[in-house]
Formats: structure tokens, sequence, C-alpha cells
């Protein structure tokens, strides 16, 4: 993919200044008391809807610095947001700022999509050691900050006190090893299948992302460059055809 430069937002989700004030649509005024007046518009992209009236209340509060600037939110769902994003990179009209996640970072960094603000970062002197430290690498390509964190989610472990009760299993705690829950998940699990000690589906984010620092030939800086033989070799671990 080849076009204009445009701002990313990530989800650990990430978001990418800078593109405001050069998106294409945007233009600089004559300067007034020595601040220069900014015009135009911001097409701003994301998936999860719910998050709609706080963005709301932030164009509101960034209306008050920069009140020419127009600020237009597009919304879609989580299936729809990456056909959407694929076809506006490849015909040009990709929104101005959007968001972006671990696994398409790369598609879209190669495809000469983003805008690198790394000066932008230094410029406005933002602090990325507030951020998780692996969460601000994985928006940096080849020494190229294309994306900072808006905010991020974790995976969490949940688990049924009432089959621990009747397995006579003590619950989890902080402490746990992969070992501990493996042999846990087994003591768990019924012989008649009415119960299964874990459920861990076949799903990216959810379960194999988890999984794949823990075991020693399975390391996650591969994946970017091998990306069919780290498949296959979760298809075996998880022995899935």
């Amino acid at each position: 993919m080849k076009l204009k430069k445009a701002g990313a937002l990530g989800l650990s989700c990430v978001i990418a200044l800078g593109s405001m004030a050069g998106c294409g649509s945007s233009k600089e005024k004559e300067k007034t008391d020595g601040k220069e007046e900014i015009s135009g518009e911001i097409r701003y992209a994301f998936w999860d809807t719910t998050q709609q009236p706080y963005f709301e209340k932030c164009i509101e509060k960034f209306n008050e610095q920069y009140p020419d600037v127009k600020v237009t939110l597009e919304p879609s769902s989580w299936d729809e947001y990456w056909t959407k994003l694929e076809a506006g990179a490849t015909g040009g009209s990709i929104a101005d700022v959007f968001w972006m996640n671990g696994p398409n970072i790369m598609k879209y960094a190669d495809g000469d999509v983003l805008m690198d603000i790394s000066d932008r970062i230094k410029e406005d002197n933002i602090d990325t050691g507030k951020y998780p430290e692996a969460l601000v690498e994985l928006y940096n390509v080849d020494g190229k900050q294309y994306a900072i964190p808006k905010d991020f989610d974790t995976i969490g472990v949940w688990y049924n006190k009432k089959i621990f009760d009747e397995a006579g299993v003590p619950y989890p705690t902080d402490d746990w090893t992969w070992d501990d829950m493996a042999d846990i998940a087994k003591q768990l699990t019924r012989s008649d299948g009415s119960v299964y000690g874990i459920s861990a589906g076949y799903e990216t984010q959810i379960a194999i992302y988890n999984t794949i620092l823990p075991m020693e030939e399975l390391l996650y800086l591969r994946i970017r460059k091998r990306p069919v033989m780290i498949q296959k070799q979760l298809r075996q671990v998880y022995s899935v055809g």
C-alpha cells in the first residue's frame, strides 16, 4: 500500500500525535499575537463505538485550544473496521488519525501509510516512560515511532469457585506457574467429559499470545519474521490439524 501518511492509533490502542497539524485538509492562518492559528478537519477512525461519548468530550477540550479545527469521528464495528481501513489505505482516503493494533502495525508501516512521530514526541516532551515499555516498542519499527498508547487491555484467568470446591482443589494464587495451572486443570477435569479443567480456545489474543513466551522454542519476536513457521509450530503445540 502506498499513499499519504497518516497518524496511527493503536490499542493495545495507540494514538499518534502530530498528524493533526499536518493532515491534508488543515492549513495555517496568519499568526495572531505570535501564535499560529490552525484550521481544517481531522478524521478520527476507531472501532469501539462505546467510547464515542468520551471522544466527544475530548473534542470539546481540543476545540477550546483549536476552535477552527473540526474533528470528525468515524466509528466502526470491529469486523468492518479493518476492511474499511485497508480500503482507505489502498484508495488514498484513509483517516488522518486511526486506531492500530500489534498484529497489523507491520503491514501499515511497510506500506508507508504511517507518519513517523518520533520528532513530534520529543518536541512536545511526551514522556513515553509512563507507558509499558513493551507497548511503546511494539509500535517502533526500524527506529521510527509510529504511535503512542491511548490505552491497553490485559488478559486474566477467571475461575469457577463451585467447581474448585467440588473437586477439593485450592483456588488460584498470585504465584501460580504455568505448570501449576496445567496440573490443577487436570485435577478439575472429569473423566465423563462434563467438566474440562481449562478453556482456552484457539484464538490469538485470548489464548495463543499468552502462551508463546513461556515456550522456549516460540519467541514472540520471531512471529514478525517467520509467521508461517510459527503458525505451524503453534498448531503442533495445540494439536490443531
